[in-house]
């Protein structure tokens, strides 16, 4: 689980994907899951782990950017100038059962963050794919800017339902209907 990484201010904090991380991997250690916290942790750490150990599920709550002219700045954001690319995820040799993808940059409004906004869908593309294409069974990836409460809620959710023995489209139409219904006037619902 990878959680709001360190970014020694190159990126504003997110205490939500934070929070996230740490419910996600709690959720998953109840659940008789060995996990691998690595929420708060910079690229040093993250990417040795990543390409080192077989897992099952890798889930992510961290900004994303996507710069067309310049793919080594674009991916994941897992620390100080460091981005976790789609060349590096089809270096990765495991092949994850599910991993989820919530990557956000929400915080201060500027020329560049709009510049972001506008390209979200294609790093969400860029990842999704390249993670299919290393054999993963299920992906789930944000599709654009979502708000950092609603998305802690929809992991929650989602992994919450997968416990429960719901099917994988099932626990994310629960997630997605129940994000809708509490956080309506926020897009974050259709993201996923």
């Amino acid at each position: 689980v990878i959680g709001d990484p360190e970014l020694n201010g190159f990126f504003n904090q997110l205490p939500g994907a934070r929070k996230e991380g740490e419910t996600v991997a709690k959720l998953l250690s109840d659940n008789g899951f060995k996990t691998k916290d690595l929420v708060g942790h910079s690229a040093v750490n993250i990417i040795p782990a990543l390409m080192s150990y077989d897992y099952k599920i890798v889930h992510f709550a961290a900004h994303g950017v996507f710069k067309p002219d310049d793919p080594r700045s674009s991916g994941v954001v897992i620390g100080k100038n460091s981005y976790l690319s789609s060349a590096q995820i089809a270096q990765i040799s495991s092949t994850q059962e599910l991993v989820f993808v919530n990557c956000c940059y929400l915080g201060k409004s500027s020329g560049v963050a709009e510049e972001l906004y506008q390209s979200r869908y294609k790093l969400a593309a860029n990842i999704g794919t390249q993670f299919i294409n290393n054999g993963v069974k299920a992906v789930i990836v944000a599709g654009w800017a979502v708000d950092d409460t609603a998305a802690l809620a929809f992991a929650k959710r989602f992994y919450e339902g997968m416990f429960q023995g719901k099917t994988f489209g099932d626990a994310v139409r629960i997630a997605r209907e129940e994000i809708y219904e509490n956080y309506g006037k926020k897009n974050t619902w259709g993201a996923y």
